[in-house]
Order: C-alpha cells, then sequence, then structure tokens
C-alpha cells in the first residue's frame, strides 16, 4: 500500500482528512481555500488559482501556479510566482500581505586556520570580474567554544579604465558567544587585470578559524 503523505497532519491543527475512500463532507472544506477529495488528496490551496502542480511528486500534494501575483491574494493561500524563470513561494499572512518563502540550504563555508599575530587571507576576488561583494564570516574557537559570526560587505572604486585605488569594508556582527580580539580589512593587490581584493585578518590569539561563504556577488 502507498505511503499516505498527509498522514502527519491527519486531524492535527482541526483540519479533518479523510481516509482514502472515505466520502469528503463538510468538515473537509477549509476557510483558507484548501479542499481534500475524497481520497486525502489536496487539490486547491487558492481560490485564486487555475494551474496547480505536484510540488512534492507524490502524486497527491497540488498547490497553485501563478504567472504573476494574484490580484486579490487572500490569507491561508499559498502559491508559486515565476519571475525571469525562477520560482518563488509565497505564503498569504492574515492582513493578506503575501510573504516570500525563502528555501534554507546548507551551504559548505571555506574553513582557514588563523595564526595568533599573522595576517591571513579569508577570500580574494578580481577588480575586473567583482565591483561588490558581501561575505558572511564566523570566527571560532572549538577549544574554548567562543564564536562570532559577521557579515561583510566590501566595495572599491575600480573603473572600465583605471585600477582600483580603495575600497570600503562594513563590518556588522551578527551573534557572539566568548571574548575575540580580531581585526579584518579589505584590501588591494596587484594592478590591470590582475588587481585584487582581499579579505584579510589579524587574529590575536591561538586555536581560532574562520568559516567563510561568499554570499552575494556583484560584477557592478
Amino acid at each position: 500500500m502507498p505511503k499516505d503523505p498527509l498522514n502527519n497532519v491527519r486531524n492535527a491543527g482541526g483540519l479533518r482528512v479523510p481516509t482514502a475512500g472515505a466520502a469528503a463532507g463538510p468538515a473537509d472544506e477549509i476557510s483558507s481555500g484548501i479542499t481534500i477529495d475524497d481520497d486525502g488528496v489536496l487539490q486547491r490551496l487558492s481560490n485564486n488559482g487555475t494551474a496547480v502542480r505536484d510540488v512534492l511528486g507524490d502524486g497527491r500534494t497540488r498547490v497553485p501556479v501563478f504567472a504573476s501575483l494574484p490580484t486579490t491574494p487572500a490569507a491561508g493561500d499559498f502559491y508559486i510566482q515565476t519571475v525571469d524563470g525562477e520560482e518563488q513561494f509565497f505564503f498569504v499572512d492574515s492582513g493578506n500581505t503575501p510573504i516570500q518563502l525563502v528555501p534554507l540550504t546548507t551551504v559548505t563555508p571555506t574553513v582557514v586556520p588563523l595564526v595568533d599575530g599573522v595576517a591571513t587571507n579569508l577570500a580574494t576576488v578580481l577588480i575586473d570580474e567583482v565591483g561588490s561583494i558581501e561575505w558572511s564570516v564566523t570566527y571560532y574557537n572549538p577549544t574554548s567554544g567562543a564564536r562570532t559570526g559577521y557579515r561583510m560587505w566590501g566595495v572599491h572604486d575600480g573603473t572600465t579604465g583605471a585600477d582600483a585605488a580603495a575600497t570600503d569594508l562594513n563590518i556588522v556582527t551578527t551573534a557572539t558567544l566568548g571574548a575575540i580580539t580580531v581585526t579584518t580589512t579589505l584590501d588591494l593587490s596587484g594592478v590591470g587585470a590582475a588587481q585584487e581584493m582581499q579579505l584579510n585578518t589579524l587574529m590575536t590569539g591561538a586555536g581560532w578559524y574562520a568559516a567563510v561563504v561568499a554570499e552575494r556577488i556583484y560584477s557592478v
């Protein structure tokens, strides 16, 4: 017998999902626009939808697909919108405001060992290829358990006809546990097509590491 993908939500939060083959009744019509057919299949999640898609590939869970934002989104609706070929997922809150849902992703950072009192390069980008960039950097010490997370946004003043002469680095602390003494700079190196923007760190103390992720990269 095929596994019922709705089994975990059956009878949860007052939502009655009938067993396969059972007749649907008034309790199976949900005020937000969700309907359950007589096989316990989620048929629609919006009164605005004209097309539906099986997003889980289970032949049962279907959501409406829109080319653009519905003119009258209703609270509780969930839908998919396509913009420039990219799918965006939305849920409509109690104030009828569509809230974009961002899928969680697991990113493997570049881990750089840091040496006490020695400047260490964390990341390097070419000036001719990158105009601005945002990094997520976590400094951590596995021995002491100290950790500090930062968002770092860097820009330079290079042009199509000249090398960069200056950079600017904005650093925002996102969370911290334990003491840390660190200096992070955004430096220029090289000339012409080989000129680079380098994210460098000077750490005080032994046993530290930096976990670096390039979050956003812009050519302009």
